[in-house]
Formats: structure tokens, sequence, C-alpha cells
């Protein structure tokens, strides 16, 4: 963590008599010798538990670093967290006697910006960069810092048939009894998820009150079954996850998949051509139309060129609507992104005016909500387009775009206009680091092939698009099976694109991921 640095004198601290004797004892405590920060601040120092201590002994303050492979947590005195990785699997709360998961509190404590003010070491700058990304991260969960407040209390909720329920069942429709209740706040929602997948919400917000309660009949996925039932207090506090773990023993045949594989190469308005988007949405359909060995029937839908209309596209996605919930649901599109006035991503179909992507633009918001309306619980979302990966608007302005073409690659832009971040840090980026998400959505991944400021590069050197021709070759010559055990998951996929794109792009092109579902990891390939 303190580093030598040839323009830093590092000063040996003035000891008293009285500091010397708590040195000692803290001496006594640590495996290893004690050691100095460069400003002669700090004590470090590892303890038997093998916590790494970092030790203002004139201000009798601890902050202690807990390392593990899952990740790291830099703790401060008054509880405040850093983590990295997933540190957060540490952390617990202990309140009145109850022990509760980093998520309800992580809104309160979980502030790099604070801990780092407390070391007194770090540069003001880079103290203020943590605390914009955490403004953020508010900001996109619609909370402030007055709104969430100073107060810890949670709410609570309760499965009031819970000992009623077997762990194994044949039955596929199970019935909840649910009572949520706060002593002193208002009830904001109720949540419950299956296996990561948000599949009812209860929105309270304008009941006003303090207790509620409801019966819930939900349909139970094939095998194993990880229900979470939460609810949220209008201080943004969330109760103790009421957890059930039921198994479905359904004797029904494998699921189905169903893909939906969109790739628009040609435009009404021809300056807008591409040369292999269309090929990108062929080729993936194909590809994933071998394994049949997973499913028991694969559904292709493909919208090329002409056929990419807004019309088109709800006419599949009308008859995508009757799989079913433990049925797998891909889509693919291929594509210019286009961003309006207010910095809204459009996917662009064939007769959508680039002027005004609004008219006749495929609308990201829309494909949200398609997504959340699909039943399946087991969705993928991908996307090779321009700027298709997540912005913080606050902080990006509209710019001449440049080296639309560079020898025998060509951006996927959508003309003389793109952005450009007014930041020399991407906030964003940032807070998806250093933050887990607590905010629920519909338990698709989504997968964007560029950065949000970022062109989607294709060229005759890949003869696709580099994200689908890096996609493409991962899974088919198993280059993404990163733990070579004859299987590529999602979770493998998502990190060999992250790594594989930049590559071949020289660093011009970086894959996001706009949301992960993390407790649903698909076997792709």
């Amino acid at each position: 963590l303190f580093k030598d640095n040839e323009n830093i004198t590092i000063l040996p601290p003035i000891i008293t008599n009285n500091d010397e004797l708590v040195i000692e004892k803290l001496r006594a405590k640590s495996q290893f010798p004690i050691s100095y920060s460069p400003n002669g601040k700090l004590l470090f120092m590892v303890d038997k538990n093998n916590t790494i201590i970092f030790y203002d002994w004139k201000k009798d303050k601890k902050f202690q670093m807990l390392i593990s492979p899952l990740g790291t947590v830099l703790l401060s005195p008054s509880n405040q967290y850093f983590e990295s990785g997933n540190g957060h699997e540490l952390l617990r709360f202990r309140s009145e006697g109850q022990i509760y998961s980093f998520e309800q509190f992580d809104l309160h404590f979980n502030r790099p910006d604070v801990v780092l003010t407390a070391l007194e070491y770090p540069p003001k700058e880079l103290i203020e960069v943590y605390k914009k990304a955490f403004d953020l991260r508010l900001k996109r969960l619609g909370y402030t810092n007055s709104r969430i407040g100073n107060s810890f209390h949670v709410p609570k909720i309760e499965v009031v048939n819970k000992k009623l329920i077997p762990i194994e069942v044949l039955k596929e429709e199970l019935e909840l009894s649910l009572r949520a209740w706060d002593t002193k706040y208002m009830l904001e929602k109720i949540i419950v998820k299956i296996n990561g997948n948000l599949i009812h919400k209860i929105d309270l917000n304008t009941k006003n009150i303090m207790e509620y309660s409801a019966s819930l009949k939900i349909l139970l996925s094939k095998g194993s079954n990880k229900i979470e039932i939460l609810t949220y207090n209008n201080k943004g506090a969330v109760s103790v996850a009421t957890n059930l773990n039921i198994e479905y023993n359904s004797n029904t045949i494998l699921p189905n998949l169903y893909i939906l594989s969109i790739g628009s190469s040609k435009y009404i308005n021809s300056k807008m051509n591409l040369e292999y988007a269309s090929k990108d949405a062929r080729d993936l359909a194909n590809v994933f139309n071998q394994k049949t060995e997973f499913f028991n029937s694969i559904y292709t839908h493909t919208l090329l060129d002409e056929e990419v209309t807004l019309e088109n596209i709800s006419e599949k996605i009308a008859q995508i609507k009757n799989c079913n919930h433990n049925d797998y649901f891909y889509f693919f599109i291929a594509s210019h992104g286009i961003l309006d006035e207010n910095f809204d991503l459009f996917l662009a179909t064939y007769d959508i005016d680039f002027n005004n992507p609004s008219k006749r633009g495929f609308a990201y918001s829309n494909v949200e909500q398609l997504l959340s309306e699909i039943p399946s619980r087991h969705k993928l979302l991908m996307m090779d387009a321009c700027h298709s990966g997540e912005i913080d608007k606050s902080s990006v302005q509209k710019m001449i775009a440049s080296n639309v073409e560079y020898g025998n690659v060509m951006f996927r832009s959508s003309g003389s206009t793109t952005i450009q971040s007014t930041d020399d840090m991407n906030y964003l980026n940032l807070m998806k680091t250093i933050f887990t998400e607590t905010n629920k959505n519909s338990g698709a991944t989504i997968i964007s092939s560029a950065g949000g400021t970022e062109f989607a590069l294709e060229g005759d050197e890949w003869k696709n698009g580099v994200f689908t021709y890096c996609l493409l070759h991962g899974i088919i010559n198993m280059k993404a099976d990163l733990d070579k055990n004859g299987m590529v998951y999602l979770s493998e996929l998502s990190q060999y694109l992250a790594k594989k794109v930049p590559e071949m792009t020289s660093g011009k092109q970086k894959p996001t991921s706009r949301t992960v579902n993390t407790k649903n990891d698909l076997k792709i390939w």
C-alpha cells in the first residue's frame, strides 16, 4: 500500500515514552516486524488472525484489511469499508443480535471515499474520484444522501407458511404467504427472485403503509430453486433475505432454445450501409443451431437487412413470449448504435432516420422492457454495435466523429457526430468496479460489444464484427473454455471477450456487461 518515492522523504515518527509502550504491546500481537507508513502516521502490522492492521496510535484509530481469494476489504474504525473483487462476501453486520448480509447496509457503509479520508494519506483528488462514483451509484439506484439518511433501521419479511413447504416438491406451482413490516419507516416494495431472476415485484410506495401481507403463487424452475424474498423501506434499507431452497423434481423434457438474431447491413440511407452486420446475425444463428444435445428443440428467428423493422421485431418477440420459464432465450443484434440528443441508445433498423433515431429506431429502453416480458429465466442479450455499453450522461458531450474507416476496418458509427467523456475518469466503469450492484433486474445477462463512448469495429480481416468474430471463435474453437473442462460457461465467455477484443483492436474497443446474473451462469457450449 505504501511505496517509496524519490519525491517523498520518509521521516521517522516522533515517538514519546507513552507511544513506545503502545507500540510494544502491538509488537507482541504482530506476526511480523512492525513498519511505518511514509508519513510516519500509521503503523503496519499483521495480527495472529492474519488480518493486516493499519493503526494510527496518536488518534487510536485502527483500520483492518481482510484478504482472501474472494477479494479484499479495507475496514475503517467507524465500519465504512472499501472492497475489491468480491470482498463483500467477507462481510456480515450484526445489529440487535441479528446477523445481516452486506446488502442490508451496503448503501450506508460501502464508502471508499470516507475510508480514504479517514486514512489521511491519499490525495484529495483521489478521494473526490471515489466520492463521485458513490454519488453516481446513488443516482442510478434512485436515492440521495438525504433520502438514505443516517438511520440503519431495517424492515423485516417472513414467509408465514415456511414450515409447511417441503425441500422437494413434485408440483410446479408453489404458494407463499408473505408478511412484511417496519416499525419506523414506510415500506417501499417486496421482491421475489428465483435463481437471480426477478419473478415478482409488489410496489408499496404509494400505499404509505408500514405492514403488508400477501399470498403469492409462483412457478418453480426445473431442478434447484434458490428463492430470495426481500422488502425495502423508503430509506433504502433492505430486509434480511428470507431464503427457500427447493428442488422441483420434474419429468419434463429438455428445455427449448429460442434465438432471435438481428443483423442490419443495409439501410434506406445507403450511405450508412455496413459490410458484415447481417453476416454476424446469420453466423451466430447457425452456430447455436448446432447444440441440439442441450435442448429439446431450437427455434431460430432471423431478421436481416430490409427485414429489420420495428413491426417485424415486435412480431418475432410476440412469438417468443410463448416460451416456458424453463426455456432459454438468446437475443443478438448487430447494427449501428446511435445516441439521440439525450444520449439514449437506439439500434438502427432498416428504415431509421439517422438524424432522428427515435423515429423508427429500436430504443434500448424497449429492449430492456422486452427482456423483462419474456418468461424465460435463462436470458442472454448480445449487442455488436457502437455505444452499446452504458453511458454516464452527466459526463459526456457531442463531438465530430473521425476515423470512421481505417484501412480495411470500419467503425459501426452513425454519421458525423459521436460523443466523448468530459472527464478523464470514467466514473461509470469505476462505479461498476468498486460497488456490487444491489438493484434488482429481470435476470438477463447483457453483453455489449463496446463501451458507451466507443465504436464497434468490423473489417475484412475478420469478415465479421470483431466482437462477433471473437464470440464465435471463442466457443467453436473452445478458446473461451478457460478452466479447460470441455464446456464454455457465460462467465468464461465474458472474461474471454473482455480480454480478446481489446487485444485485436489495440484497445480501441472494450466489451462491457450492462447487467450480469451471477446466480445463473449459463452453459453456452
